[in-house]
C-alpha cells in the first residue's frame, strides 16, 4: 500500500480555512463585537507585531468562538463546506479523488485546520476513503473550550500524528503549499509545492 498525504489550506483548497471559518461562524451568527475583534487581529499591523514576536494569533483568534454551542458549529461548519467546495483546486482535488479510489493507495489530508471543516468539505465532495489528522475542537458539557484536544497541527507535530498511526512507514507522495511542512517533506519519498494555488512542482 502506498501513501499519499495532502495538506488542505492553500493546496486542496485555495484559502485558509482556520480563521475563515471563525470569521464565517461570526458573521453567521451575527456576532458583531467578536467580528470587530477578529478583524483587528487579522489586520496587517498586528499581523506584523505578532511575526516580530514569534507569536500567532490563531489561539487568540479561536477564542472567539469559545463557549459556542457544539451543535451551532457542527451546524455551521456543514454550510461553510460549501464555500470550500467552491474554492477548491482542482488539479489536486482530482488527484486526491484518483487516489482515494485506488485499492493500491491511502490518502491522509494532515492539515493545521479544523478536523470539523475537513470532514464537512469531504462529505459535501462524496468522497471516502479518506482519513483527517488536523486540530480537533474541544467540547465540554456541549460547548466549545476555546481549545484544541491536542496540540496544534502544525510543523513537527505533523509528523507526531502521522507516526502515531504509521510508526514505520515514509510518505510515498506529499503535496503541500508551503516549506513550514517541511518535517513532512523529510519523510516523504516524493513532495510536490503547489505554487499560485496551480502548479504543482516536484520538490
Amino acid at each position: 500500500m502506498k501513501i499519499a498525504v495532502f495538506d488542505f489550506c492553500e493546496t486542496l483548497v485555495n484559502v485558509q480555512s482556520h480563521d475563515l471559518f471563525i470569521k464565517y461562524y461570526l458573521k453567521t451568527k451575527n456576532k458583531k463585537i467578536r467580528l470587530l475583534a477578529f478583524l483587528i487581529l487579522k489586520s496587517l499591523f498586528l499581523r506584523i507585531i505578532f511575526k516580530l514576536a514569534g507569536k500567532s494569533p490563531k489561539k487568540l483568534i479561536l477564542s472567539l468562538i469559545k463557549n459556542e454551542n457544539e451543535e451551532d458549529i457542527k451546524m455551521i461548519s456543514c454550510k461553510f463546506s460549501t464555500m470550500l467546495i467552491d474554492s477548491l483546486n482542482p488539479k489536486v482535488f482530482e488527484i486526491l479523488k484518483d487516489r482515494a479510489n485506488n485499492e493500491d493507495f491511502k490518502c491522509i489530508i494532515i492539515s493545521a485546520g479544523l478536523s470539523i471543516n475537513i470532514r464537512d468539505f469531504l462529505k459535501k465532495a462524496n468522497l471516502k476513503n479518506v482519513q483527517v489528522i488536523a486540530n480537533e475542537l474541544c467540547f465540554i458539557n456541549k460547548k466549545f473550550s476555546g481549545y484544541y484536544l491536542r496540540p496544534d497541527c502544525y510543523g513537527p507535530e505533523k509528523v507526531n500524528r502521522y507516526k502515531k498511526f504509521y510508526p514505520s512507514k515514509n510518505i510515498d507522495f506529499f503535496y503541500t503549499d508551503c516549506y513550514s511542512d517541511k518535517p513532512l517533506i523529510d519523510i516523504s519519498l516524493n513532495s510536490y509545492l503547489i505554487k499560485n494555488n496551480q502548479n504543482i512542482i516536484k520538490i
